[in-house]
C-alpha cells in the first residue's frame, strides 16, 4: 500500500482525469490499509497509525463514503484510546455513533457500537461498555463482517467479544466474561485470522490472570500467545502473553518470571500505554508473592503517580497494593 501511495502521489491531475482516477478516493483507501497494517505491526498507539487515520479523516471531506468515514473514525479513536487520551477517543466514537444513527446502516452501527464500547470500558463504565459491545455483537454477521469491515485486518466479532469479556469481568460477571472471550478465540480460529486470534488470546491471558484461573492452562495459553506473536510480529499481544507467563512463573516461585513481567511492561509502555497499569498490578502482585513487598510498593506508587491513568486499570493497582 505504501508503494502504491508513492505511485499515486506522482500522478498529475491531467493524468488522473485522463485515466478516470479519483486521486482522493484512491489515497483514502490506501491510507486506511496502511493504518490497519501499522496497527498490527507497530501497535495501535504508534505515530504512523495517527498519521494515516488523520489523513484519512481529511480525505473523507472530499470522499463522503460512509463506510470509509466509519473506518477512519474507528482507527483514530483506537489510536487515542491506546495512548490514554480516553476523552478524545470517546468523542470520536460518539461522532461515529451519530453518523451511524443517521445512516441506519447495520455495518456502520456495528463499527460505531464497538468503537464506543471500548473507551467506556477503560473509563470505568463497564455497564455502558457492555451495552454497546453486546449491541455490536448483535449486528455481527460472520458471513459479511469478517476481516476488513471494522479496521483492515481485524474481525469486529472477535474484538467485540474480547472487550465485552473485560467489561463483564469489571461489572462482576466473571463466568460470562470467560464465555465471551472463549467465543472470540473460537471465532478467530474458525476464520483463520491470525491478528484477531492474537488479539483474543492476549485479552484472554489477562482475563485468566484476573480470574486466577488454573495456572497450567494459563501458562499454556500464555506460551501459545507468545509463540504466535513472535512468529507474526504482533508486539502488543506478545506483551500481554509475556505478562501472563511472568505472573504464572512468579506464582510458582520462579523468579525468572520477573524478567518476563519487566520486559512486557516496557513493551506495553511503547505500544499500548492505556493498559500499562495492568502490568504494574501483576508485577506488584508477583513481587509480593516472592517476598519483595518493598519493591512491590515502589511499583504501585510509580504507577499511581502517572497522570491521566485509566480508572479501569487504576482499580486493579489498588486491589493489588500490598
Amino acid at each position: 500500500a505504501k508503494n502504491a501511495l508513492k505511485v499515486l502521489s506522482r500522478l498529475t491531475e491531467s493524468e488522473a482525469k485522463e485515466a478516470d482516477v479519483d486521486i482522493s478516493a484512491r489515497e483514502l483507501v490506501l491510507q486506511l490499509l496502511i493504518g490497519g497494517a501499522s496497527i498490527a505491526t507497530l501497535g495501535h498507539g504508534h505515530a504512523d497509525v495517527q498519521r494515516s487515520y488523520e489523513r484519512a479523516q481529511t480525505l473523507c471531506q472530499e470522499v463522503p463514503d460512509i463506510g470509509l468515514v466509519s473506518q477512519a473514525l474507528v482507527g483514530l479513536s483506537a489510536y487515542y484510546v491506546t495512548i490514554n487520551e480516553l476523552e478524545t477517543g470517546q468523542t470520536l466514537a460518539n461522532r461515529l455513533l451519530s453518523v451511524a444513527e443517521s445512516s441506519g446502516e447495520p455495518d456502520v452501527m456495528l463499527a460505531a457500537s464497538l468503537t464506543a464500547g471500548i473507551p467506556m470500558c477503560f473509563l470505568g463504565n463497564p455497564e455502558s461498555s457492555m451495552r454497546e459491545l453486546e449491541r455490536a455483537i448483535s449486528f455481527y454477521d460472520p458471513s459479511r463482517h469478517r476481516v476488513g469491515t471494522y479496521v483492515s485486518g481485524q474481525d469486529p466479532g472477535v474484538i467485540a467479544r474480547a472487550f465485552s469479556a473485560w467489561s463483564h469481568w469489571l461489572a462482576g460477571y466473571p463466568d460470562q466474561a470467560k464465555a465471551r472471550v472463549e467465543e472470540g478465540i473460537a471465532l478467530a480460529s474458525e476464520h483463520e485470522d491470525p491478528f484477531s486470534h492474537a488479539f483474543a488470546l492476549g485479552c484472554a491471558c489477562i482475563l485468566d490472570c484476573l480470574r486466577h484461573d488454573d495456572l497450567e492452562s494459563l501458562e499454556h495459553r500464555a506460551n501459545e500467545t507468545i509463540t504466535l506473536c513472535e512468529e507474526l510480529g504482533f508486539p502488543l499481544f506478545l506483551a500481554l502473553g509475556s505478562l501472563a507467563r511472568g505472573w504464572v512463573l512468579s506464582l510458582k516461585g520462579d523468579e525468572s518470571g520477573l524478567k518476563d513481567l519487566e520486559s512486557a511492561r516496557q513493551l506495553i509502555d511503547t505500544t499500548n500505554p492505556v493498559v500499562s497499569s495492568i502490568g504494574a498490578a501483576l508485577h506488584a502482585d508477583a513481587l509480593c508473592r516472592l517476598g519483595s513487598s518493598r519493591e512491590a510498593t515502589a511499583v504501585i506508587r510509580a504507577a499511581v503517580a502517572v497522570p491521566k491513568r485509566a480508572p479501569f486499570w487504576l482499580s486493579l493497582i489498588h486491589i493489588s497494593e500490598p
